[in-house]
């Protein structure tokens, strides 16, 4: 309902209601005291089970369940006043205090609810000043120093894919202070951009951005911000999901609070407090890689070694090579492969297909250099589509491994002794776990 259609609360009602209100704040004071003496009395039963604190567990339940029903009670109370006059508490100038749930209500309505779209370049623009000020300007300035030196590295590096994006992802330590510094190079423009690392996390920072404004209104959300410049890498992402999480629960209306971590347990991530039963949430967020997928990288990463130590002597490999592993990859050993291409090579003709015990190897020729139709950024995906014949690149692939040489710097006029090397994982069992993880990520 628009602010216009919105109605004030009538002057006969301030008084009652002020008073109900007045017991209803004490109610919600009482559950939050109610509600931590649970979770320490959790904590405790899990670090030292005991009959005591199993009691004590019991009586922390109790004591909840009293709460939630006088809240309850209470809301019931409010509800019927302003009901006798037609009014609907979520019409009010002013929202009352709710403890009841009315996720099921309002918080669904399009307007309330903000489509998932993220205009990132927008966001970015808008909100990335602001996250730098959280943090201490000499450690955003490593950061973005690094991160120039990681790109410029990163950049002379021929891809190594799966799917779109890298297939060896930046998880070391200050990964958060990466994404920052390709969020700025992503706006600047900068010519080392790393375009394979981008996907997975300038999002986040785009999205970090847009919340900071709900988050602010999280208790503890900006203590939990600040914390990322030290989180290890391979929990940044995850830690992000939390701040996001809390932001949009924030942004319906809930009012809700990190919890304390304790390092002997594991407990839950965030604490709802305005609703007429304890709720807290556990952030888990899905890998966004399978572990059929990431064993296939590994096996992967073997062949590309191999490639790279045979090239060094016999740099005259080259070709668009497109692997098809039929048999499933945990019981393929990349040794064997790399022996049945060593052969193929060899041979009189290594440019034909070829069936092995493991799958099919398909090795096409490409020319030992191949002219760019202008400057590329190397490794770009135009740069990629230049290497093979459009209109011979009809199939999907899981990922390829690219190797060239003497690429010095970020642009290029031509590619130099290509060897293109995609696969597919092509057997049942294999296929059968890609597929369950894509059903576990959307339900």
């Amino acid at each position: 309902m628009d602010h216009e259609e919105t109605q004030s609360l009538p002057p006969e009602l301030e008084t009652e209601l002020d008073a109900l209100m007045l017991k209803m704040r004490e109610h919600e004071a009482e559950m939050k005291v109610v509600i931590d003496r649970h979770s320490l009395a959790w904590k405790r039963m899990e670090a030292e089970p005991s009959e005591l604190a199993a009691e004590e567990l019991q009586l922390a339940e109790r004591a909840m369940a009293v709460v939630a029903k006088n809240i309850e009670v209470m809301t019931a109370q409010i509800d019927k006043v302003l009901g006798d006059l037609g009014i609907d508490p979520d019409d009010l100038k002013e929202p009352l205090p709710r403890q009841k749930n009315r996720l099921w209500q309002k918080d669904l309505e399009p307007d309330t609810v903000p489509k998932d779209k993220l205009e990132m370049e927008a966001a970015l623009e808008g909100g990335l000043r602001q996250l730098l000020e959280y943090f201490p300007q000499p450690w955003v300035q490593r950061q973005l120093e690094r991160g120039e030196l990681l790109m410029r590295t990163r950049g002379l590096e021929p891809p190594f894919l799966l799917g779109g994006i890298s297939a060896e992802p930046m998880l070391e330590r200050n990964r958060f202070g990466y994404g920052l510094a390709l969020s700025i190079a992503l706006i600047e423009e900068d010519p080392h951009f790393d375009m394979y690392e981008a996907p997975t996390l300038i999002p986040q920072i785009a999205m970090l951005c847009e919340s900071l404004g709900e988050l602010q209104k999280v208790e503890g959300g900006i203590d939990k911000l600040r914390e990322l410049r030290r989180a290890p890498g391979t929990e940044v992402d995850s830690r992000i999901y939390e701040l996001l999480v809390a932001a949009r629960a924030a942004e319906m209306g809930r009012r809700v609070s990190f919890i304390p971590t304790d390092p002997r347990s594991s407990t839950p991530d965030l604490r709802v407090h305005d609703m007429h039963f304890p709720v807290v949430i556990e952030c888990k967020l899905q890998s966004r890689r399978a572990e059929i997928e990431a064993q296939a990288v590994r096996f992967m990463r073997e062949i590309r070694q191999w490639f790279q130590q045979e090239r060094q002597q016999n740099s005259s490999i080259i070709g668009d090579l497109r692997l098809r592993f039929t048999k499933p990859v945990a019981r393929i050993k990349a040794t064997d492969v790399c022996k049945d291409l060593a052969d193929l090579w060899s041979g009189l003709n290594p440019f034909q297909q070829k069936q092995f015990d493991w799958g099919i190897a398909d090795w096409r020729h490409l020319a030992p250099e191949i002219g760019l139709p202008t400057e590329l950024k190397a490794f770009c995906p135009f740069y990629l589509e230049q290497i093979i014949a459009r209109d011979d690149d009809q199939e999907d692939w899981d990922g390829l491994v690219l190797l060239v040489k003497e690429q010095f710097g970020p642009f290029a006029y031509s590619v130099k002794m290509p060897l293109y090397v995609r696969w597919r994982l092509e057997s049942s069992e294999d296929q059968a776990s890609l597929a369950r993880n894509v059903v576990r990520l959307l339900g």
